[in-house]
């Protein structure tokens, strides 16, 4: 620092008086036995400060705004209680939101003010034109190609988001989950434990039966029929990716149906991932 400081003074940068400063200030902390702390390189640094769960979890918001204020609230309860033990630092939460087709103040006051997430965004869908191999969508009434484009784009973006965040803070994510605005998840202990089982012991990507696939028991009523449910997922973060970007993958050789469901059964077969499907499914609060 002395050499430095006189290195100052010689190009002019400084005065000596300055130096002689810099001299008096290092005679007094070596007075007072001042030890300066030890210099460790930037890795070492970084897993220091990295005091993150080995197995962290990222949960990805992705949807409309409407109706969050009412299904986040008991969807957070079950994750908490269920699965984190509690603990929030077991997971963070993202989200992606469009407020296309948004009716209620509320459900945007609550995604500024309860969410408290480690990154999340509000947008208005921007214009959307990619690239596709077909143009069969097998859409409900009322719903136009867009509806899919701006879904899948937010899924991606969504998990971009993740990606930038996990490398910007140096923070490793385990896990992927995916929840819509408009979906609660309240399931049992025990089915939870199942799910878990399967995604750490099975490494396998869990999605629930499409609800319009079980009959009045809840049973399904079709099996392998290629519509997943498209509302929800869980599994190893590598996994989840083929699931979360399927934005850039609508113009895959092969693929006949852009219908939601159909695309993600193409898609994960396509890149072999292997996934559970189980009798679970998110409540859905339709308008009243």
């Amino acid at each position: 620092m002395l050499d430095l400081g006189q290195q100052m003074a010689d190009k002019g940068f400084w005065s000596q008086n300055e130096v002689r400063a810099i001299k008096a200030w290092i005679r007094d902390l070596k007075h007072i036995g001042y030890q300066p702390p030890l210099i460790i390189d930037k890795q070492r640094s970084m897993k220091v400060l990295n005091t993150y769960p080995a197995n962290k979890t990222a949960i990805c918001i992705t949807g409309q705004l409407d109706r969050i204020s009412i299904a986040w609230p008991p969807t957070q309860k079950t994750l908490l209680e269920s699965v984190f033990g509690n603990d929030t630092n077991n997971y963070d939460l993202f989200y992606y939101v469009s407020t296309f087709n948004s009716k209620k103040d509320a459900d945007e006051n609550f995604l500024k003010t309860h969410l408290q997430p480690a990154y999340g965004i509000l947008y208005h869908d921007p214009p959307l034109n990619p690239n596709v191999s077909t143009n069969y969508f097998d859409l409900r009434e009322g719903f136009t190609p867009n509806n899919l484009f701006q879904q899948l784009y937010g899924l991606k973006r969504c998990y971009e988001m993740v990606m930038k965040h996990s490398q910007e803070f140096n923070i490793t994510y385990k896990y992927f989950m995916r929840m819509r605005t408009d979906h609660k998840l309240e399931i049992s202990n025990r089915l939870i434990q199942i799910v878990w089982d399967v995604v750490k012991k099975e490494n396998k990507v869990v999605i629930p039966y499409d609800a319009s696939q079980l009959d009045r028991y809840f049973q399904p009523k079709l099996i392998n029929n290629g519509k997943e449910c498209d509302r929800f997922a869980i599994g190893p973060i590598d996994k989840m990716k083929y699931y979360m970007m399927r934005y850039d993958n609508m113009n895959m050789k092969g693929l006949k149906s852009l219908h939601a469901e159909t695309f993600l059964y193409f898609t994960l077969n396509h890149y072999n991932v292997t996934y559970y499907r189980i009798l679970l499914f998110p409540i859905y609060y339709y308008e009243v």
